[in-house]
């Protein structure tokens, strides 16, 4: 999470969305940046609007708004599967080493997922418990020029594309047909999400 008080824009970092790099590349230009921990870096609007907002716009005397990424859903969880991949994560229960990509997808539509599979939902990430959007201005992975577009507008200053991080190593994540279909229809929340934020649409409720 971080704040760029002039411009009362608080920019909230969905995991596996690129959106660390920008934490990295604007933290001299933020007024105010949670790095660690993950559960903060991470902050949901929820959250922040629980234990945050009130302070902030009492400081700055105006409502901020709020921005995040978004990414196709089955890109996001390939991504997840590829970055519990790495070595350093040998041994650990959240190693994906001794699974297919299908089978992490099977066990992340349990009821009860294991941890390796334990990585949240987008769509839930961006809304409250009522499914309505708390996110202001959401942008899709795949159109991250047009959020740095909205970002050089918003600060003043000309956003360049940072370098990446957190790259997620190498490994085959072939998706089944079948489960595919499955996946679609179980988080058809998500996908019509991503849909709407592509087509430059904000819904109002997933």
């Amino acid at each position: 999470m971080m704040l760029f008080r002039e411009a009362r824009l608080v920019f909230l970092c969905v995991p596996k969305t690129g959106t660390e790099a920008y934490m990295e590349s604007l933290k001299d230009i933020a007024d105010f940046q949670i790095p660690e921990p993950p559960q903060l870096k991470h902050m949901r609007p929820e959250r922040f609007n629980h234990e945050y907002r009130a302070v902030i716009e009492a400081d700055g005397g105006a409502p901020v708004r709020l921005m995040a990424v978004i990414r196709e859903p089955i890109s996001w969880l390939r991504s997840w599967y590829r970055y519990r991949q790495r070595a350093d994560l040998d041994g650990h229960p959240n190693s994906t080493a001794h699974i297919s990509f299908d089978q992490f997808v099977l066990d992340y539509m349990k009821e009860q997922r294991p941890s390796w599979a334990h990585v949240g939902q987008q769509s839930r990430f961006v809304s409250d418990a009522t499914g309505k959007i708390l996110i202001d201005h959401l942008f899709a992975y795949e159109q991250l020029d047009q959020m740095r577009a909205f970002l050089s507008d918003a600060l003043g200053r000309k956003i360049e594309e940072p370098t990446r991080r957190n790259v997620s190593p190498d490994a085959e994540a072939q998706l089944s047909p079948a489960l595919e279909e499955a996946f679609r229809l179980r988080f058809m929340a998500d996908f019509k999400l991503h849909e709407a934020v592509l087509a430059g649409r904000r819904p109002e409720r997933i």
